[in-house]
């Protein structure tokens, strides 16, 4: 993959493309990246020197059918086993199950006694770790 086959590939599906190289010889980098669309970024690094092609990209959560989500993203899979990749019940307004599945945490008091009954999880947690 060249640079003109990654910004055409990124421009037909709508992003507004921007290149840049870093470096030269063997220490060259190339960087494509997208904006916009689907997206909220797509990004594909080209080392000409080695030949590795990195492909990235990310989106923000929405709402939608998570069969036409395993369609985009399982092209070659059946309705059959679509089951085994998406997440059954989670959506961006749920509490992620994830990090909160629906039989915990169990919450204590300053006593160390179980808090009856639990809290409802009105916002998203904070993750422990990270920022």
């Amino acid at each position: 993959m060249n640079s003109s086959s990654a910004e055409r590939s990124l421009e037909e599906l709508g992003l507004e493309v921007s290149t840049e190289v870093f470096g030269s010889g063997e220490d060259e980098q190339r960087a494509i990246v997208g904006v916009g669309g689907i997206f909220d970024q797509a990004a594909v690094t080209i080392r000409p020197s080695t030949g590795v092609v990195l492909v990235t990209a990310g989106s923000t959560c929405g709402e939608g059918s998570a069969a036409e989500l395993g369609d985009l993203v399982f092209a070659e899979s059946t309705a059959r086993d679509q089951w085994r990749y998406l997440p059954a019940t989670e959506g961006p307004a749920s509490v992620p199950q994830f990090y909160f599945p629906s039989y915990g945490p169990v919450y204590y008091d300053e006593a160390g006694d179980p808090v009856d009954p639990q809290p409802v999880l009105a916002e998203l947690p904070v993750a422990p770790y990270g920022g």
